[in-house]
Protein backbone atom coordinates (compact mmCIF):
# COMPACT_ATOMS: atom_id res chain seq x y z
CA UNK A 1 0.00 0.00 0.00
CA UNK A 2 0.57 3.72 -0.50
CA UNK A 3 0.87 6.13 2.50
CA UNK A 4 0.97 9.76 3.16
CA UNK A 5 1.62 11.52 6.09
CA UNK A 6 -0.90 14.63 6.45
CA UNK A 7 0.28 17.30 8.68
CA UNK A 8 -3.09 20.20 8.87
CA UNK A 9 -1.77 23.87 9.31
CA UNK A 10 -2.66 27.10 9.28
CA UNK A 11 0.19 29.92 7.83
CA UNK A 12 0.67 32.28 9.67
CA UNK A 13 -0.09 36.17 8.57
CA UNK A 14 -3.20 34.67 6.52
CA UNK A 15 -4.68 32.74 9.86
CA UNK A 16 -4.63 32.92 13.10
CA UNK A 17 -2.83 30.91 14.66
CA UNK A 18 -3.21 29.15 18.31
CA UNK A 19 -6.08 31.87 19.36
CA UNK A 20 -6.71 30.37 23.08
CA UNK A 21 -3.06 30.38 23.56
CA UNK A 22 -2.30 33.82 22.43
CA UNK A 23 -4.13 35.20 25.27
CA UNK A 24 -2.07 33.96 27.81
CA UNK A 25 1.05 34.21 25.70
CA UNK A 26 0.58 37.09 23.48
CA UNK A 27 0.89 36.97 19.67
CA UNK A 28 5.06 36.99 19.43
CA UNK A 29 5.18 34.34 21.84
CA UNK A 30 2.44 32.03 20.21
CA UNK A 31 4.06 32.79 16.69
CA UNK A 32 7.62 31.54 17.78
CA UNK A 33 5.80 28.21 19.81
CA UNK A 34 3.88 27.71 16.59
CA UNK A 35 6.69 28.04 14.36
CA UNK A 36 8.85 25.58 16.42
CA UNK A 37 5.88 22.85 16.63
CA UNK A 38 5.52 23.00 12.91
CA UNK A 39 9.44 22.59 11.89
CA UNK A 40 9.99 19.83 15.09
CA UNK A 41 6.95 18.00 13.59
CA UNK A 42 8.28 18.33 9.84
CA UNK A 43 11.91 17.09 11.04
CA UNK A 44 9.72 14.09 12.69
CA UNK A 45 7.34 13.54 9.81
CA UNK A 46 10.35 13.35 7.24
CA UNK A 47 12.12 11.01 8.92
CA UNK A 48 8.96 8.95 9.42
CA UNK A 49 8.27 9.29 5.77
CA UNK A 50 11.81 8.78 4.52
CA UNK A 51 12.32 5.50 6.79
CA UNK A 52 9.14 3.70 6.08
CA UNK A 53 8.86 5.12 2.25
CA UNK A 54 5.88 7.33 3.43
CA UNK A 55 4.93 10.59 1.10
CA UNK A 56 4.29 13.43 3.49
CA UNK A 57 2.35 16.34 2.72
CA UNK A 58 1.04 20.14 4.01
CA UNK A 59 -2.44 20.46 4.46
CA UNK A 60 -2.58 24.27 3.96
CA UNK A 61 -5.63 25.79 5.11
CA UNK A 62 -5.63 28.99 2.73
CA UNK A 63 -5.52 28.97 -0.85
CA UNK A 64 -3.51 32.07 -0.90
CA UNK A 65 -0.57 30.38 0.91
CA UNK A 66 0.12 27.42 -0.85
CA UNK A 67 3.78 28.83 -2.05
CA UNK A 68 4.18 30.42 1.49
CA UNK A 69 7.96 30.38 2.30
CA UNK A 70 6.91 27.97 5.56
CA UNK A 71 5.68 25.32 3.16
CA UNK A 72 7.03 25.68 -0.31
CA UNK A 73 10.23 23.24 0.56
CA UNK A 74 7.17 19.93 0.89
CA UNK A 75 4.28 18.90 -1.38
CA UNK A 76 1.11 20.66 -0.05
CA UNK A 77 -2.60 20.03 -0.15
CA UNK A 78 -5.18 22.42 0.32
CA UNK A 79 -7.89 21.97 2.76
CA UNK A 80 -11.09 22.99 1.43
CA UNK A 81 -14.88 22.80 3.65
CA UNK A 82 -16.43 25.39 6.49
CA UNK A 83 -15.79 22.52 9.16
CA UNK A 84 -13.32 19.92 10.12
CA UNK A 85 -14.99 16.61 8.37
CA UNK A 86 -15.45 18.78 5.23
CA UNK A 87 -11.72 19.40 5.61
CA UNK A 88 -10.52 16.07 6.39
CA UNK A 89 -12.90 14.81 3.88
CA UNK A 90 -11.40 16.86 1.25
CA UNK A 91 -7.64 16.01 1.54
CA UNK A 92 -9.10 12.33 1.74
CA UNK A 93 -10.39 12.87 -1.94
CA UNK A 94 -6.93 14.63 -2.88
CA UNK A 95 -4.78 11.83 -1.43
CA UNK A 96 -6.82 9.28 -3.27
CA UNK A 97 -6.18 10.79 -6.71
CA UNK A 98 -2.75 10.64 -6.03
CA UNK A 99 -2.78 6.78 -5.39
CA UNK A 100 -2.06 6.57 -1.94
CA UNK A 101 -4.58 3.94 0.01
CA UNK A 102 -3.63 4.82 3.59
CA UNK A 103 -3.12 8.08 5.35
CA UNK A 104 -2.00 9.45 8.51
CA UNK A 105 -3.59 13.01 9.58
CA UNK A 106 -1.95 15.09 12.71
CA UNK A 107 -2.06 18.54 13.50
CA UNK A 108 1.48 21.23 13.40
CA UNK A 109 1.06 21.22 17.56
CA UNK A 110 2.22 17.56 18.43
CA UNK A 111 5.76 17.30 17.86
CA UNK A 112 6.38 14.59 20.27
CA UNK A 113 4.33 12.14 18.34
CA UNK A 114 5.15 8.61 19.21
CA UNK A 115 6.27 7.30 16.16
CA UNK A 116 5.70 3.98 17.24
CA UNK A 117 2.18 4.15 16.94
CA UNK A 118 2.02 5.19 13.15
CA UNK A 119 4.04 2.35 12.18
CA UNK A 120 1.52 0.21 14.44
CA UNK A 121 -1.12 1.63 12.46
CA UNK A 122 0.45 0.84 9.32
CA UNK A 123 0.86 -2.92 10.07
CA UNK A 124 -2.69 -3.12 11.42
CA UNK A 125 -3.74 -1.16 7.79
CA UNK A 126 -1.35 -3.91 5.86
CA UNK A 127 -3.51 -6.96 7.37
Amino acid sequence: MSYAIVVFVKTPGFSEIKTRLSKDLGEKQTLCFYKHCVEKTKQKCLNLASSNNYSFYWAVAEKEAQNHLIWNDQKVLLQTGQDLGQRLHSISTQLKTLNHEGYFFMGADCPHFNVDVINEAKNYLDT
